[in-house]
């Protein structure tokens, strides 16, 4: 399937999410099959539990309101250790003020991450990494165009802050350059897009090879986050170290927190977070069944008459 949409140009966009998802229902029915986990059949967990940081902090028109101080304040008390927010939908110096109060808000100790979804070009996106420099952040997402490698380049040359991206890589060619230029810190592929549990394997063998770190950009249902946890739960630390840190050598996933009926209710389990991290499936396949009466409320049928 994949080699036959990959040779036609058709691995990108809805071919890719649909190869994605037939890739992850085959990895499940095969574990299920067979009584493993994704993980087992990966080649066995190297760690019982991943970490992960919160996604939330979205814009509001307040542009840094109370409200907003208050949900950073709550991933704090709730046990993450790092978290992520915007940036690219203000000014340049409104979200520079943004971030910084959010930073004085998490205090110095936590991971701050700023993600501007392919918001900036080159030259826009050192001048706003410049300037959040002295913020501590961890790494700056998706500053450019996602398939502009020579945009990255320049925006790792020109600001001190890690670049992360690739979270809409379709597959190991798309991802190629990117890893063989370095042309950025952190690979961030997506499951449902990279094309399944198989290719995101491949991307992360060749990531960890140039000893770029994977981190699972992950962002939908609980089938999407089992599979993304059982894939890091295998990764080796990158570089090796004798005691890896989380962040620095071990891997760590993203763990949206807005509210969202298909990830907390369309699967048998809800994964949560302790701590800052969340525990590796070990049940056969993904672990989870599909609650086929939220499957029906949550489904638009189209008919025609």
């Amino acid at each position: 399937m994949f080699h036959s949409l990959h040779n036609d140009g058709l691995t990108g966009g809805f071919g890719g999410g649909a190869l994605s998802a037939v890739d992850i229902a085959l990895w499940d029915l095969l574990g299920k099959a067979s009584g493993k986990s994704i993980a087992q059949m990966l080649g066995g967990s190297i760690r019982e539990q991943v970490a992960v940081y919160a996604t939330g902090l979205y814009y509001e028109a307040e542009g840094f309101s109370s409200k907003l101080m208050e949900e950073a304040k709550s991933y704090v008390e709730a046990g993450y250790k790092g978290m992520k927010t915007k940036v690219g939908g203000q000014t340049v110096l409104d979200d520079v003020k943004r971030v910084t109060a959010l930073r004085e808000a998490i205090g110095p100790d936590l991971y701050l991450m700023v993600d501007a979804n392919k918001a900036y070009n080159a030259s826009t996106a050192i001048d706003i990494g410049n300037r959040l420099a002295d913020l501590d952040i961890h790494w700056f997402e998706e500053p450019v165009l996602a398939n502009d490698v020579d945009g990255y380049l320049e925006v790792k040359a020109g600001q001190p802050i890690a670049v992360a991206g690739g979270k809409v890589w379709y597959n190991r060619f798309e991802a190629r350059d990117f890893l063989a230029k370095r042309a950025l810190d952190v690979a961030q592929p997506n499951v449902r897009f990279v094309g399944g549990i198989t290719e995101f394997r491949n991307v992360a063998s060749q990531a960890n090879t140039l000893g770029i770190q994977v981190n699972p950009h992950v962002w939908g249902s609980a089938i999407m986050i089992s599979a993304s946890i059982s894939l890091a739960s295998t990764f080796p630390p990158c570089p090796y170290a004798r005691l890896p840190r989380i962040y620095e050598q071990e891997p760590v996933m993203e763990f949206d927190q807005t509210p969202n009926p298909i990830r907390n209710n369309l699967a048998s389990i809800c994964f949560e977070q302790k701590d800052g991290f969340v525990e590796v499936p070990d049940r056969p396949g993904l672990g989870l069944d599909i609650d086929v009466t939220v499957l029906d409320r949550l489904c638009v049928r189209h008919c025609s008459t």
